[in-house]
């Protein structure tokens, strides 16, 4: 069974806890890299949902799916891909722009654009999110609240 679970409502036909959990029960089952569900146009697998267990680390898809999901809901909201740092961390802002040229350009017009970024350090996610309108970036880290001028930095050069 294949849902865009972005798109599901709410209604008479939702499903109880327990049904859920059993639907997701057999959808784990199923071979790894069966798609097992859309999130925000972004295909998720069993194995990618399974580390939401516990069992390793997040997928870049993964986390992108569910921030997918939630610029779907709020039509205010952008979201660029996972691989934006590694493209401009490597390469700069200019070839961060030649490989996501329309996916910035169609962000441009929303109030704020969210990033998910990997760091290599112990496998660890933090979200950038870049208020287009006030000329403002936010980095969320749950480990540090220190400044993280090296990501903060390059996102403006590309954005502000």
């Amino acid at each position: 069974m294949l849902e865009d679970i972005g798109s599901r409502s709410a209604g008479p036909s939702t499903p109880t806890r327990e049904e859920e959990d059993l639907i997701i029960e057999n959808a784990l089952k199923k071979d790894p890299i069966a798609t097992v569900v859309k999130a925000g146009g972004i295909d998720l697998n069993v194995r990618s949902l399974k580390r939401l267990r516990g069992q390793g680390w997040l997928f870049g898809d993964t986390v992108e799916g569910y921030f997918r999901m939630f610029a779907d809901v709020n039509k205010t909201v952008g979201v660029l891909s996972s691989y934006l740092w590694i493209q401009l961390s490597m390469g700069g802002p200019e070839r961060a722009m030649a490989r996501n040229r329309k996916s910035i350009k169609n962000v441009r017009g929303k109030e704020l654009v969210l990033i998910p970024i990997h760091l290599n350090v112990g496998s660890h996610w933090i979200m950038v999110a870049v208020y287009l309108n006030k000329h403002e970036i936010h980095i969320y880290d749950s480990y540090t609240d220190r400044d993280r001028l090296d990501v903060g930095e390059p996102i403006k050069d590309l954005f502000l």
